[in-house]
Order: C-alpha cells, then sequence, then structure tokens
C-alpha cells in the first residue's frame, strides 16, 4: 500500500500495553514503535498506555488530531480482567459471561464509531490467552474456571466487529496460541504483558496487513 515507503503516513496508536515498548526490555520494541519504524512515519501518535480499558481511549479520543492514515486498537484485555476478578457474584455460565463481554464490545462499537471518520485502515485486535487454553493456569491468575467463556465472548464480538466496520482484523488470540505465558517458548512477562518476541510478531502481522 505505501510505495514511498510511509513517507506521507500518520500513524496511530490506541489502546493498552499490548502497543507500548515497557515490558520489551527494549526502547522502541513494542508493537507499535515497531510498525512505526517499518512503515517509516512522518508522524507517529502512540496514545497507548499501560492499564488503560475502552472508557480511557474513548475519553481521548475527542482530542485526537491530524488525520491518521493507519490506526491499530488493542483493548479490552483489562476490562474483561477486572471484570472476572472484581464482580461479586462470579459469572458462572456462558451465558453469564457473554454478558459480561457485551458492554465492553458495546464501548468498542463507540471507539469504532468515532474512528470511522478518518479515512483510516484501521486494525483491530483480539485478546490472547495467557494460559494456551489450560484451565489450571486460571487459579495462578486468581480467575475463576469459567473465565475463558468471556475471553471466547469477546474475541467472538471483535471479530465480528471487525467485519462490520470494514477494518483488518489481527487475531492476536490465534497467533500468539502455544505461546503462552507458562509454555516452552513465551511470548509474555508478568503473565500478560507482550514481551519482544511476542511484540515482534503482533508487528509482523500488522505489518503484513497494511502491505
Amino acid at each position: 500500500m505505501f510505495d514511498n515507503k510511509g513517507v506521507q503516513v500518520h500513524y496511530l496508536a490506541l489502546g493498552d500495553s499490548i502497543s507500548i515498548d515497557r515490558y520489551t526490555g527494549k526502547k522502541g520494541g513494542g508493537a507499535a514503535s515497531q510498525l512505526a519504524s517499518r512503515l517509516q512515519v512522518r508522524r507517529f501518535d502512540n496514545c497507548a498506555r499501560d492499564g488503560w480499558v475502552t472508557f480511557n481511549v474513548a475519553q481521548i479520543l475527542p482530542n485526537v488530531s491530524g488525520d491518521p492514515d493507519v490506526i491499530t486498537l488493542t483493548i479490552g484485555g483489562n476490562d474483561l480482567l477486572m471484570t472476572a476478578v472484581n464482580q461479586d457474584p462470579q459469572p458462572d455460565s456462558v451465558s453469564d459471561w457473554v454478558a459480561v463481554a457485551a458492554p465492553v464490545l458495546e464501548r468498542v462499537r463507540v471507539i469504532l464509531d468515532q474512528l470511522v471518520r478518518f479515512e483510516a485502515q484501521i486494525i483491530v485486535c483480539t485478546v490472547y490467552d495467557p494460559t494456551d487454553g489450560e484451565d489450571a493456569y486460571l487459579e495462578d491468575m486468581y480467575l475463576p474456571p469459567n473465565a475463558r467463556f468471556g475471553l471466547a465472548a469477546f474475541n467472538k464480538g471483535v471479530r465480528r466487529l471487525a467485519r462490520d466496520y470494514g477494518a483488518r482484523l489481527s487475531d492476536l488470540e490465534e497467533l500468539f496460541l502455544g505461546h503462552g505465558f507458562w509454555s516452552s517458548d513465551p511470548w509474555m512477562v508478568e503473565v500478560i504483558e507482550p514481551n519482544l518476541a511476542g511484540a515482534t510478531a503482533i508487528a509482523n502481522q500488522w505489518a503484513r496487513l497494511v502491505a
């Protein structure tokens, strides 16, 4: 797409720690920073922050300046974690977890409603599973046994939203499978954060999506 090596590209990164450098051990090592470098962008606004949830992203959107050409959105994981840990009583059935994911997905929809005003390539991401589907590790994360139902419901909804809005889908759940925190080749540190290998894998996928 960017035949001029990105000279005219304005890249806006939105979301949580999936998009930042902090956990990679390297300045410029985060997925967003790596993509910006590969595109040789003229302007890079990394508005992603550690710990952010959908509310945070929605709040800053009115202040976004310029006319970005590429937008990445990594959000939802912290919303799900906070709900899973703090909700009382905790959700149990699949339908309970679908209900938990629904308001998070609605806030993602609100974000996308605002982003489509830009004539940009938008990349939306699913949330990866640090446990690689192993229920035994959920307890180590202080999560209830059925918490993965919420993850599944959210990711299904994100895939649907990508189709509805004509966005590019970065399926991090699929990409990271086999590279969870407890795997022999982890792409994560501190249980849920992308390390340099994980961030590089994300950047590689994003680069393919905007090529």
